[in-house]
Formats: C-alpha cells, structure tokens, sequence
C-alpha cells in the first residue's frame, strides 16, 4: 500500500499547501514526475478501491483504441467531390503501421471514413423512432416493449407522446422504495438510440436500440458506459449528492454488461440502491436490482 498512500499524501498536499503554484501546474498537466509516481501507484489503488483490474485494462484499451480510429483519418478525407474511401484507409493504415494491412481491414475502415465524411459534410441525418416502420416495431417487439437499459414497460401514452412538446405526457410520477435512489423526473417516451455514435457504427437495425427518453438522456453519444462520469470522478459538489441521468447510465449498463437476467416480469424495472447509505452517490457505491 506504499505507493498508492504517496500518491494521495502527494495530491492531498498539492491541493492543501498554499504556496504551491508549480506544483499545481505539475500535476494538472501530469508532467513526467507525477506521471511516473501515479503509474507505479496504478494497482495498488485499484486494489484499494475493490475494483476489476481487467475491466479498468478493458476500458482503458477501448478508448485508446477509438483514439488509434481518429489518429488514422486524414484530412484529405474532407477534401475533394468524390474521395476513394479505401486508397485514404489503405494509405492511413500504412503509415500509421508501415506495412500493408489485409484487404478486410482496409474495406472496413473506408466505411467508417465514409460515415465520418458524411456525417461532417451532410449533417447528422440519423433515424428517428418510427413504430409505423416495420423494423422499429420489430425492434420493439424484440425488446418486449421495453427501455434496452432500464426495462421500463412502455404504456400507450409513452407511445403516442409524439415529439419534444409532448415529453410533459410521458412523464412518470415515479415511486421510489424504500433505500432507492433516483432521478427527480422520468420521462418514458421511447427514443431510436443508437448503441454506438453512428458515425462510427452506422445508421441501421445492428446499431438500433430503443431506450426511454430518461436512459437516452444519460447516454448521450459515449461509446458505452466507459466514457461517462460514472468513471470519471465527480467534477461538481452536486454529482455525489444526487443521482444524475449519466450517472444513472452508467450503473445501469454496467449491470447489464456484468449480469446475465432472466425477463423483467411484470411491473419489474432495474432500480438503483446505494450499497453502503452511508457514502457518496457514485458508481462504486451503486447497485443495481430487478424488481
């Protein structure tokens, strides 16, 4: 527990000593004396904090991966009538690796250079929920009629709240129990997610999900859970008072993720408890039951 004990004696008296002006600056850009201290502290404060090393590797890798996506789109993609996706994703790929990779990888990064480019230049012309379409009600009817996320029942008048001016209508006076937490206002509507930002993961029926307007709202576009401020630490007083919508989010697709359920019954949702009533709201300290 050494390490990790001089890493928090390190931030408490970066954050506590008056006279520090450097060493504030030091930390806020985490130059290379800090950057080596809190790589060695890495496990031992993982182990402090009970958390899944793996998960943590996982999330990590995830997000560099998604940056190693941006590093290789050129600027040349945005340039030009008519570009050739697949000689910019051929050419991207050789210099970022100096050799040549497989026709495969090469096809499938032109489409997501395709999306990216249409996305910049055309607007985002994304679907919106339509239950009159065939594949949404298929959608629908796969999901039982339920949030993807929190499996909240959709009733007739979540259904036919048919744009922004009607949110009032699919608001839910909900009824929290006993030791849940929980948002002030739930609005139910049904909203077309998609799982991943679509101009990474397209607009069709394998990036389609359909959550309640409330689970939407705490998703916005991050590539899962991993990016949210659940595993973030809180930047405001209020985020460890109250559960907030990305917070929300966040627990629950990580219940999701790790727990395999059977099929909410009836009146069933996932709701959220504090594991220990005695600490702050945040993700750690959350759980997540079928009830």
């Amino acid at each position: 527990m050494v390490l990790e004990q001089d890493a928090l004696s390190r931030v408490l008296a970066v954050l506590t000593d008056t006279r520090n002006l450097a060493d504030r600056r030091a930390l806020a850009h985490l130059s290379f004396g800090q950057r080596e201290m809190f790589r060695l502290a890495f496990p031992g404060s993982v182990k402090a904090l009970g958390m899944d090393s793996s998960e943590i590797d996982g999330q990590l890798g995830l997000l560099l991966t998604i940056r190693l996506i941006w590093r290789l789109v050129p600027r040349r993609l945005f340039q030009g009538l008519d570009p050739d996706y697949e000689r910019l994703a051929n050419g991207a790929l050789i210099q970022m690796f100096s050799l040549s990779a497989s026709s495969e990888m090469v096809r499938r990064l032109a489409v997501i250079f395709r999306r990216i480019r249409s996305s910049r230049l055309d607007g985002r012309k994304t679907t919106s929920l339509d239950l009159e379409s065939i594949k949404h009600k298929e959608l629908m009817d796969t999901q039982n009629g339920r949030c993807a996320v929190c499996a909240h029942k959709f009733t007739d008048s979540d259904l036919f709240s048919s744009d922004e001016a009607d949110a009032g209508y699919s608001r839910e006076a909900y009824e929290p129990l006993e030791g849940e937490i929980s948002l002030s206002n739930y609005y139910r509507k049904p909203v077309l997610d998609h799982i991943l930002p679509y101009f990474l993961g397209g607009d069709g029926p394998e990036n389609w999900q359909i959550l309640c307007f409330s689970c939407n709202a705490g998703k916005g576009e991050a590539i899962s859970w991993v990016s949210r401020k659940g595993w973030m630490p809180p930047t405001r007083i209020s985020d460890v008072l109250t559960l907030t919508p990305a917070l929300r989010y966040s627990a629950l697709a990580r219940h999701r993720a790790s727990v395999t359920e059977e099929e909410p019954k009836p009146g069933q949702v996932r709701r959220i408890f504090l594991a220990d009533p005695q600490r702050m709201v945040l993700l750690d300290n959350l759980k997540v039951e079928l009830l």
